[in-house]
C-alpha cells in the first residue's frame, strides 16, 4: 500500500440534497507544549544553531514573545506568517532522515491548524494562501510528497468551498513540478472522484478548465494512463463548448 494516506473519499447520499464533503485521510501528530509556540521555538532554535547561545537565545526569545502576543491578540494571519518564516530553514534544507520530515510534517500541520482558529472564512483563506505560496513558490520539486500530503491536509480544514478548490489546484502543481513518480502516485488515486469533487466546489468553467488541463499534464506522462489522460482532455476540451 501507498506509504501516505492521501487518497480523496467521496461519500455520496442517495437523493438530493447538497454534496457531501469529500475530504482526505490524514494522520496528525501533536505534541504536549503549546504546539504553535513549540514550533516557533524549535524552528528558531534551529535557524540560528550556529550562531552561539550568546546571539541565538535573544533572538529565540523575541520570536517566541512575538509569537505568545500574536496567540494572545488571536492575530492568527501574523502568527501563521512568523511560523512559515521560521519553518523556512527546514522546508529547504536537503532531503532529510525519517524523524526530520516527520518532525518538518508535524511543524507544518499545526501551521495549518490556524485555519481552524480564524475568525472568519476570509481571514482562513488568507491563511491558506499564505501556506499554499510558501509550499509551492519555493522548489515544489524538493519533498513534493511531504508538500502534498501537508496540502492535503489544509484541505480538509479549510471550511471554504473555494480555498478547498485552490488548494487542491496547488497540490497538483506540485506534483506536475515533480520529477518522478512518486508524487504523481499520491494525486492520481483522486481524480478518480474528480466530478463528486468539482460539483461540491461549485467552481465554474474557467475553473474546470484549468483542472482538467493541470491533470492531463500529470497523466500524460504517467505509465498505464493513456485512457484516463483522454477522457480528462476530453473534459478540458467540453469546457469550451458554448465559448
Amino acid at each position: 500500500p501507498h506509504p501516505l494516506p492521501l487518497s480523496l473519499s467521496h461519500t455520496g447520499g442517495g437523493g438530493g440534497g447538497r454534496e457531501k464533503n469529500p475530504s482526505m485521510a490524514t494522520i496528525v501528530n501533536t505534541t504536549e507544549e503549546e504546539p504553535m509556540l513549540a514550533v516557533v521555538r524549535s524552528t528558531a532554535q534551529l535557524a540560528w544553531a550556529d550562531a552561539g547561545p550568546e546571539v541565538a537565545d535573544p533572538e529565540v526569545a523575541r520570536l517566541c514573545a512575538e509569537a505568545q502576543q500574536h496567540l494572545l491578540a488571536g492575530r492568527w494571519l501574523d502568527m501563521a506568517t512568523l511560523m512559515l518564516a521560521s519553518a523556512d530553514l527546514l522546508l529547504l534544507s536537503p532531503s532529510a532522515p525519517d524523524k526530520a520530515a516527520a518532525d518538518l510534517e508535524c511543524i507544518l500541520t499545526v501551521i495549518c491548524n490556524l485555519v481552524t482558529m480564524a475568525g472568519s472564512e476570509d481571514e482562513a483563506l488568507e491563511i491558506a494562501k499564505l501556506i499554499c505560496a510558501k509550499l509551492t513558490h519555493q522548489p515544489p520539486a524538493d519533498k513534493p510528497t511531504l508538500r502534498i500530503k501537508v496540502l492535503f491536509s489544509l484541505y480538509n480544514l479549510l471550511p471554504s468551498l473555494s480555498g478547498k478548490a485552490m488548494v487542491y489546484r496547488k497540490a497538483l502543481e506540485v506534483a506536475a513540478a515533480a520529477a518522478g513518480k512518486a508524487a504523481a502516485d499520491c494525486v492520481v488515486p483522486t481524480f478518480k472522484n474528480i466530478d463528486a469533487f468539482v460539483a461540491y466546489w461549485g467552481i465554474g468553467k474557467p475553473e474546470q478548465r484549468e483542472l482538467f488541463l493541470a491533470i492531463t499534464r500529470i497523466l500524460k506522462d504517467h505509465k498505464g494512463m493513456t485512457k484516463d489522460y483522454f477522457k480528462f482532455l476530453n473534459k478540458y476540451l467540453a469546457t469550451f463548448d458554448g465559448s
